[in-house]
This record gives structure tokens, C-alpha cells and sequence, in this order.
């Protein structure tokens, strides 16, 4: 086998140029019951509001989109 490349994406964790899919969970559980808790608190709050940005800010922290 030659060289190769590696394709990293939002969908799939990497895939090679022959075609191998590398996978993984991008959220752990502890993540995740966090994330729902999060989410849950979010939907309770006033649009604009400083604990609505604060919820969010923990929300990007575990999801990593800042």
C-alpha cells in the first residue's frame, strides 16, 4: 500500500483514501446527561438573558463549538 490521506469530518471521526471508516462517540455518557441537563435548564430561560448566555457558554464548553 502507498500513502494515505486522511480525511477528517463532522459526520464521520476520520476516513482514509482507501475508504476506511474510523469512528468514535464525539460526546461521552457523562456528556451527554450533562449536555440534556443543559439543554433542559436552556429552554427555561428568557431570551437575552444573562443565564441564557451563561447555559449556552457550558452547552459550547462540552460540545466544542465556540
Amino acid at each position: 500500500m502507498g500513502k494515505e490521506s486522511l480525511d477528517r469530518g463532522a459526520k464521520t471521526a476520520a476516513v482514509t483514501s482507501d475508504r476506511k471508516f474510523f469512528d468514535r462517540p464525539f460526546i461521552t455518557v457523562g456528556e451527554a446527561v450533562c449536555c440534556r441537563r443543559l439543554q433542559q435548564q436552556l429552554a427555561r430561560t428568557k431570551k437575552g438573558s444573562l443565564d441564557r448566555r451563561r447555559t449556552l457558554a457550558a452547552m459550547n464548553e462540552i460540545t466544542g463549538r465556540r
